[in-house]
């Protein structure tokens, strides 16, 4: 697939997602017409690296170096860019949908 410009951009900010969260680190990724599938592995993941949303609360707080933060991080740094650039209509889908995947021994 020919990326978008966007679409580009999209690509190399979550390829930088690792120099900005230590604990990180990517698997496969592809950058879809619009959206984005990834594997992103959180190093000595502990309880606080996950904060599933919780409907009742809608002014949810983001732990540190949780998958939320991360992927909060990354969707404004694309937000921003485009915002930027000329593509003011940028808008990204809201929230996001985890998935566990335990590694196998």
């Amino acid at each position: 697939m020919n990326l978008s410009v966007v679409g580009k951009m999209a690509k190399m900010f979550f390829e930088a997602i690792p120099s900005h969260f230590q604990s990180v680190a990517l698997d496969e990724f592809i950058v879809m017409p619009n959206h984005l599938h990834g594997i992103i592995i959180i190093q000595n993941v502990g309880v606080q690296n996950f904060e599933p949303l919780q409907k009742q609360n809608i002014f949810q707080h983001i732990i540190p170096k949780s998958l939320g933060s991360i992927i909060r991080t990354y969707k404004s740094a694309v937000t921003h860019w485009c915002r930027n650039n000329g593509y003011g209509n940028f808008v990204w889908q809201r929230n996001y949908l985890p998935h566990e995947i335990k590694k196998k021994n």
